[in-house]
């Protein structure tokens, strides 16, 4: 098209327009575009045409590539400034308002302009129109309520309240990248409103941008010192960074101004939890179910207090109590689930209804679970998933950690999927192991599903079962087609959509496959790799050859201490009347757990002169206190895990009942691997008489003791090339029945 043939299309378009022809004037502008991208009067005559039509955003680039290309031309400046007017870019308007004065703009247009954005900046809303505001998003109508604060925005530019509330309300309309940017403008306008900081401060809490959020609610509490609720979101943020002892100080400080808010409570008990000052959590906990008596999330947190504190039965009401107020509440099924570890009182058959339950339940918040997937098929290397949130100094990471550096030299791709955000010098080791580090501590179910699912995963590991950091409700949205309960727990998860649970022959023979909703699958040998600690430790000589007495062990969770095994502990060392008994423990820190345990030693006969009390302590120093042991004696029917592979490690050996599920058969795996079959009995009688006999025979306890760690390195419960090989082949085995299935 010749420059003729441009400009005589162009009257043409102009006489369509001004006939009010639109869309033939649009399409004639936009052929001119077409050949002439940067035309001035095709795209400044767009640009009216689309106002007219009240498409003012879509008008704007149009005016603006005008104004580039010719600046002298007066309309092009009069119609971008407009259109920015009506589009609330007050500033902005201003901007080129100035800049078009500069370069010659005048005139009574250019003057109209001056004087409306001068009123527009200068001007403050009425105490009517805030109140219109503040009404409207009372009754819960944000849109109307946004739409409101806007029109407040654009008559009033420089006025920090539109600002605020718009902020606000985008955040209760979910849109918070959105209201961020709002709320930064709303603190530069009001740079001494308290508020206007804690809003923001709760904006990058969304966000999770803790740090930002942390220096935002300290800003606030600077300009007015004694605003609780910026207290309570700080605490909150400073657990939410793992900063657990500033939390605390800044929820005994919040409690000197507030003290009826139950989810101040309810929060300060969690800071207080995972401090492990577990008395102290019980207290504040009770004082938020006081104060809301049907705070479910409440109830379900004391019962993890009292299950620490070694209240079982305590601790279950409290479950009870939250499924009653919230059945759906899938955290409380799982506690209740873990919970039934702990004791005897509740048979097999019971236990897998209860597990299933808990699937039922998260498998309804599901709307529609993954039935196709984007993962290789055939694939030349399977992506394996893990999800966990115990990547770090915990049993998960030591169990993983020897056996992840063999498997990563396998034909897999490994992917983590963190859902704890705390990490440690384990964790960064972890790391290296993995093709993939994706965090989902920030991500719900859904989202963490959709995630995966996204990642083309073909098998994904659960290590967490019904323990803490569980991500386990994300599996019922089955984000990989083959999926797999492993390590971290040691029982049935009920969840129907994971297929199969890795186990042993010696932890679960096949006759238990009925109290199981995932199907059996075996690893030789053992179903768990134990890493050696990271510390230059020697194993210490035998104490009972200078002691002249045994000292038994038990470094277990003391909740597993039950009254029954402290029974027959009673009966060996009435039996052993030089014998002593040393426990270690995180309870035994707490002073309120070691009066009632003491009590219950007491009431079993134990004297409690020939028993010591040893709070937790960093893993190298807890790893020497094996120096002070002859040996183990496992807990029961929760048997030990990690404690008994630690203690071989030390040169420390484990006495194990067997019982009949696969927690109770832990004990008894892990000897069995570890070539220790004569230290497995079966009832407890053979307990008892093994104890004794064991206590006599100090010679061959401490020639034992001197080859142990030679002998259980070079067992399978040590060997983790062996141990990724044998994983490495199962994994291959169930991938290729999954497709031969398919």
């Amino acid at each position: 098209m010749s420059s003729f043939s441009i400009e005589q299309t162009l009257q043409q378009a102009i006489a369509h327009h001004r006939a009010g022809e639109l869309s033939q004037a649009e399409q004639l502008y936009r052929q001119i575009l077409q050949i002439q991208p940067q035309h001035p009067d095709a795209n400044h005559n767009l640009g009216v045409l689309a106002q007219s039509l009240n498409k003012m955003e879509l008008a704007l680039p149009f005016f603006k590539t005008a104004l580039d290309v010719n600046p002298k031309q007066a309309q092009f400046w009069l119609s971008y400034i407009e259109a920015l007017i009506k589009t609330n870019q007050i500033e902005t308007a201003h901007t080129f308002l100035i800049n078009g004065k500069k370069a010659g703009l005048q005139g009574e247009k250019t003057n109209a302009l001056t004087e409306q954005l001068a009123q527009l900046m200068e001007k403050s809303p009425s105490e009517l129109q805030i109140n219109q505001v503040v009404d409207v998003f009372g009754q819960g109508n944000y849109q109307k309520a946004e739409q409101a604060a806007r029109e407040l925005i654009q008559q009033f530019p420089k006025h920090p309240f539109g600002w605020k509330a718009l902020g606000v309300i985008l955040s209760s309309l979910g849109r918070s990248e959105e209201a961020l940017q709002i709320k930064i403008k709303s603190v530069a306008l009001a740079p001494n409103d308290a508020d206007a900081f804690y809003n923001l401060g709760n904006n990058f809490r969304e966000l999770h941008r803790l740090e930002e959020a942390e220096k935002t609610y300290r800003q606030a509490i600077k300009l007015q010192p004694d605003f609780a609720d910026t207290y309570i979101n700080l605490g909150l943020t400073l657990q939410e960074l793992g900063h657990l002892l500033e939390a605390e100080k800044v929820y005994n400080h919040v409690l000197t101004l507030k003290t009826d808010n139950a989810e101040l409570f309810y929060n300060f008990g969690i800071t207080l939890q995972e401090l492990r000052q577990f008395s102290k959590a019980e207290k504040i906990y009770r004082q938020a179910i006081a104060l809301k008596p049907d705070h479910a999330k409440a109830y379900n947190n004391l019962g993890n207090v009292l299950k620490e504190l070694g209240c079982l039965q305590e601790a279950h009401d409290c479950y009870r109590t939250t499924l009653t107020l919230q059945p759906d509440c899938a955290d409380a099924q799982s506690n209740v689930l873990y919970l039934y570890d702990y004791v005897e009182n509740y048979c097999a058959e019971f236990r897998f209804k209860e597990a299933k339950h808990y699937g039922e339940i998260v498998a309804k918040k599901v709307a529609l679970p993954y039935r196709q997937w984007l993962c290789a098929s055939p694939a030349n290397r399977l992506r394996i998933g893990f999800v966990s949130g115990d990547f770090r100094n915990h049993p998960v990471g030591y169990f993983l950690e020897n056996m992840l550096r063999h498997l990563a030299q396998q034909d897999f791709e490994l992917v983590a999927y963190s859902a704890c955000r705390t990490a440690d010098e384990v964790t960064e080791r972890l790391k290296n192991y993995f093709t993939q580090w994706q965090p989902i501590f920030t991500l719900d179910n859904a989202q963490a599903a959709r995630l995966i699912h996204q990642d083309g995963i073909h098998i994904l590991f659960d290590l967490s079962g019904h323990t803490g950091f569980s991500r386990l409700p994300l599996f019922s949205w089955k984000p990989a087609p083959l999926q797999i309960s492993w390590l971290g727990y040691w029982a049935t998860t009920g969840v129907a959509e994971i297929d199969y649970v890795l186990v042993d022959k010696v932890g679960v023979p096949e006759t238990q496959q009925i109290y199981f909703t995932e199907k059996l699958a075996y690893l030789p040998n053992t179903r768990l790799c134990f890493s050696p600690p990271n510390v230059e430790l020697a194993v210490a000589s035998l104490p009972a050859l200078s002691n002249g007495y045994i000292t038994f062990g038990c470094f277990q969770n003391s909740t597993k201490v039950t009254d029954e095994v402290l029974e027959l502990w009673q009966k060996i060392l009435t039996h052993l009347p030089t014998a002593r008994l040393r426990f270690q423990s995180k309870q035994l820190s707490d002073e309120k757990f070691v009066q009632s345990f003491w009590q219950r030693l007491q009431n079993q006969g134990i004297d409690c002169q020939r028993v010591s009390f040893h709070d937790a302590a960093k893993r190298e120093q807890y790893l020497a206190a094996h120096a002070q042991v002859d040996l183990i004696l496992d807990t029961f029917p929760y048997t030990g895990g990690t404690t008994t592979c630690e203690a071989l490690w030390m040169g420390v050996p484990t006495l194990t009942l067997v019982g009949e599920s696969l927690l109770a058969r832990q004990g008894a795996s892990l000897l069995s691997a570890a070539g220790l079959s004569d230290w497995i009995v079966y009832d407890k009688q053979n307990y008892f008489e093994k104890a004794i006999q064991i206590a006599t025979e100090v010679t061959e306890l401490a020639t034992l003791r001197a080859r142990l760690r030679e002998q259980v390195l070079a067992s399978p419960l040590f060997d983790a090339p062996l141990f990724a090989k044998n994983f490495a082949q199962v994994l291959q085995a169930l991938w290729h029945d999954r497709k031969f299935a398919d």
